[in-house]
């Protein structure tokens, strides 16, 4: 039979200074097993206000221009990557590039996919598989994408969108030096 010890200290006052921060061990009597530590801010208002992560608290409506700025970022990387795809698409589909080993070699030429002819066909797989631009082994973006995208409306589209995520980028900097957080051994 197993036994633990189990004790909890205080680690200082919550923001509000009218609870506290707890921290809660339970180590096992034994060699074998491993001690867990669990945080806590034993305050109804500032548990409310606050997060904890290690011994930092970060007070939490101070994030939330930060959640919604990534939020947006990440909206407009997929619609970078929706249009990349139409793009890469059409450039197959107005080169009628007829077999695979045709495909692959236009691949190892553009430098999109640096693995073997087996490889190729071995993710390709037959005719009904995805389209190959679904598949490259690296991320396409450049002179040739702007190329390609020109001779479609999609230069003006993909122009906007990596203008609106150069940015967002600067906004989630400035954001995140606006995060108000306390270490709990400056409290």
């Amino acid at each position: 039979m197993s036994t633990e010890d189990h004790w909890t200290s205080e680690l200082g006052k919550c923001p509000c200074g009218a609870g506290t921060v707890s921290e809660d061990v339970v180590s096992p009597d034994n060699m074998y097993g491993k001690t867990t530590r669990k945080v806590a801010i034993n305050c109804t208002k500032c548990s409310q206000e606050w997060e904890l992560a290690g011994r930092t608290l970060t007070l939490k409506s101070s994030k939330e221009n930060l959640n919604t700025l990534v939020k947006q970022l990440s909206a407009i990387e997929r619609e970078i990557a929706r249009i990349k795809d139409e793009v890469i698409a059409g450039y197959f589909t107005r080169n009628g590039i007829g077999t695979m080993k045709a495909e692959y070699e236009d691949m190892q030429r553009l430098g999109f996919f640096a693995g073997s002819l087996q490889t190729y066909r071995n993710r390709r797989g037959t005719v009904s598989s995805p389209p190959v631009y679904q598949f490259l082994s690296m991320d396409v973006d450049g002179d040739w994408l702007m190329n390609q995208a020109s001779v479609t409306t999609a230069k003006t589209l993909l122009e906007g969108q990596h203008e609106k995520r150069a940015e967002i980028k600067k906004d989630i900097e400035k954001s995140k030096s606006n995060i108000v957080r306390k270490s709990l051994s400056d409290m």
